[in-house]
């Protein structure tokens, strides 16, 4: 069974990114990524990490599908 995709776009210390790593498959999106760049990365993933400066729009969570279980901060 293919690992779920989770779409990480704030900066995590080494050890939160290793302990996402051992269950999903990680798409880093960088440092408070917006919500544009957001679009792209996000089809078919089952959460987004994302900075809680960073709004997580209506377009994202539309863009990522039924796929999407969270988004967290």
């Amino acid at each position: 069974m293919a690992k779920p995709r989770v779409v990480v776009a704030v900066m995590l210390p080494a050890a939160g990114l290793d302990l996402l790593r051992e269950r999903f498959i990680v798409d880093s999106a960088g440092n408070g990524a917006e919500n544009g760049p957001l679009l792209a990365r996000v089809p078919g993933a089952t959460a987004i990490v994302a900075d809680p400066a960073i709004p997580i729009h209506k377009s994202v969570l539309d863009a990522a599908g039924g796929s999407l279980a969270v988004v967290a901060n």
